[in-house]
């Protein structure tokens, strides 16, 4: 019933309200109420493009000009706008994150390819991979604060790069020859589920699926240095795990160094083995073939690059060519003079740091940096931290000693700058 100033009363145990009150609650809940994004979750995002981009961008081109036709880069200027938008949103924390060193890093990085290399075509090409790609991934990954939620993303990102991958591949066909693309794309999922299998006691099997149909792509993408690179992680991520068995440690690291000599010994007869049975399912073994006859990583353009590097870098001790002016010399003194100069690298980080700055030097920077990686893997505790570490170490450092340049290379700029946040934030705490 109704009061005396008109409100409605309790009867029978029952609550009744205003109407008012009950017109306004209507009218709230007929609102689709959305949550925003965190800065948090747009730096996941980004590191992801970080990563995909490139795949990204291949595949909504080709799907909307198969649809459309000619887009006139309308496809194109659109996945851009993406990478800026969420950009965007990362800039509070990274301006928050950002300091003087990490400034002049990047600036040193940037400034010695202009003032060492005497080619313009390739000064163009260092910098365009280096402005919008390199530069951004390393300011994104010196402010990650939320390790679990990036990984959380990462993984959910890995199957749909999985997903993309063996759509372009077999529905859209686009590789149909050696490709680096689909490789180092295909390389993304099969760090992160090699990762997963042996830090995670949860989804096994779906993880070893995931690897299983990422390492055929990469087989098919003919890219042994991406295949090393999955090998290598899952021997860095194994260390962590044997890591906490203290008391068998011994026992359990002794297995697994016999286990990798024995597969090294083995590789000719391994390769030829998956090879076969790869072969039944008209799958591209080219790679396979290769490696069971020269090893897993070489062939005869790199043994002809590495052997003039290591030659140039014994008679340059103390100064080397500078940063760029190698690809220069590699194109006129190597087996690669056909292909695009600009691209052809010392395909070794450590050649190409002895090749840049004389084998004295070279050798330091590159005694440096991996001391640089194991003392922070080292005393690394947080789970989710040491996961993203093993991935970019997989994908920003050990493809560095089979393929690309450590100058233009996205991944090993997000490397540098997580392990260098990390490590700052490690030593405050133990101090």
């Amino acid at each position: 019933g109704l009061d005396s100033n008109g409100q409605l009363y309790k009867i029978n145990s029952f609550e009744f309200y205003r109407y008012e009150d009950i017109i306004k609650k209507e009218d709230e809940n007929m609102y689709i109420h959305i949550k925003r994004k965190t800065n948090e979750q747009y730096q996941a995002y980004m590191l992801c493009f970080v990563f995909g981009f490139n795949m990204l961008m291949l595949t909504f081109n080709n799907l909307m000009r198969l649809v459309i036709g000619n887009t006139y880069y309308i496809d194109t200027i659109l996945m851009f706008g993406c990478y800026i938008f969420v950009f965007i949103h990362t800039l509070k924390r990274i301006i928050k994150s950002l300091k003087f060193k990490y400034l002049l890093f990047l600036l040193i990085m940037i400034f010695l390819p202009i003032f060492t290399c005497s080619n313009d075509s390739i000064i163009q090409k260092i910098l365009s991979e280096q402005l919008p790609y390199c530069v951004i991934a390393f300011m994104i990954c010196i402010s990650i604060v939320d390790y679990e939620l990036t990984w959380k993303v990462l993984y959910k990102f890995a199957w749909l790069m999985l997903i993309i991958s063996l759509f372009d591949s077999s529905i859209l066909q686009l590789f149909d020859e050696t490709s680096h693309t689909l490789g180092y794309a295909a390389l993304f999922p099969a760090l992160v589920f090699s990762i997963e299998i042996f830090q995670n006691v949860k989804n096994k099997i779906r993880n070893i699926i995931g690897l299983i149909l990422a390492c055929i792509l990469v087989v098919q993408a003919d890219t042994a240095g991406a295949l090393a690179a999955v090998a290598l992680t899952m021997i860095l991520a194994m260390c962590f795990v044997i890591k906490k068995f203290k008391k068998w440690a011994f026992v359990l690291i002794s297995i697994f160094l016999s286990f990798i000599a024995y597969f090294v010994n083995n590789i000719s007869t391994i390769t030829m083995f998956i090879a076969d049975k790869l072969s039944l399912y008209n799958l591209r073994i080219d790679m396979l073939l290769e490696i069971s006859r020269t090893g897993i990583t070489t062939d005869r353009f790199r043994d002809s690059i590495y052997n003039f590097c290591y030659q140039y870098a014994k008679q340059h001790w103390f100064i080397g060519c500078g940063v760029g002016n190698e690809r220069v010399l590699i194109t006129q003194n190597t087996l690669v003079r056909d292909q695009t100069m600009v691209s052809n690298f010392p395909h070794n980080i450590f050649l190409e740091l002895m090749v840049q700055f004389g084998m004295i030097l070279g050798i330091i920077l590159g005694i440096l940096l991996v001391i640089f990686l194991i003392s922070y893997l080292i005393k690394e505790k947080n789970l989710y931290a040491q996961k993203i570490a093993i991935l970019l170490i997989g994908i920003g450092f050990f493809p560095l000693l089979y393929s690309s340049s450590y100058i233009e290379n996205a991944c090993f700029f997000a490397l540098i700058g997580f392990v260098w946040k990390r490590k700052t934030i490690l030593n405050k705490r133990y101090a």
